[in-house]
């Protein structure tokens, strides 16, 4: 057990430097200040995903009434819109608002110079076994938590 306690150390302190230097090389891409709830959502924004407020509610595990709260304050920084689906009026659809497009972008370009200078200085087999062993990870905790 010991041992797994250095490695899961290590690994947390590894995670740690790896987000401290790339802060430091892309910093804030904006002057938006948000709670990290407001960049849970925007992160999942980002994959192009068009979510409802009921699918957020349940992809974060909160309550409809905190993701409302949390949308208002994106909407406020014109960073999403809410749309009201045309053939179910109860259901309302998030979607990128003009802000939130252009922050896209600038995310999507880091996204590519982070490949291009610090993944690809690594064989995609070694990456890919990292990816493996943290789905790996991700099943184990996520098949505990529901016994």
């Amino acid at each position: 057990m010991n041992a797994h306690k250095t490695v899961f150390y290590e690994l947390t302190q590894s995670f740690e430097r790896i987000q401290k230097e790339l802060l430091r090389n892309f910093g804030d891409i904006s002057e938006i200040s948000l709670t990290k709830r407001q960049e849970a959502v925007m992160h999942l924004m980002y994959q192009d995903y068009k979510p409802t407020v009921t699918e957020l509610a349940e992809h974060f595990d909160i309550t409809k009434s905190a993701v409302s709260q949390t949308i208002t304050k994106l909407e406020e920084a014109d960073l999403l819109t809410r749309s009201v689906n045309e053939e179910n009026r109860r259901e309302v659809y998030l979607e990128l608002g003009e802000r939130g497009l252009m922050l896209q972008q600038e995310f999507r370009k880091i996204e590519e110079t982070v490949v291009e200078k610090y993944f690809s200085e690594l064989p995609v087999e070694e990456l890919s076994q990292v990816r493996d062993t943290l789905y790996k990870l991700e099943r184990v905790i996520n098949e505990k938590n529901s016994e």
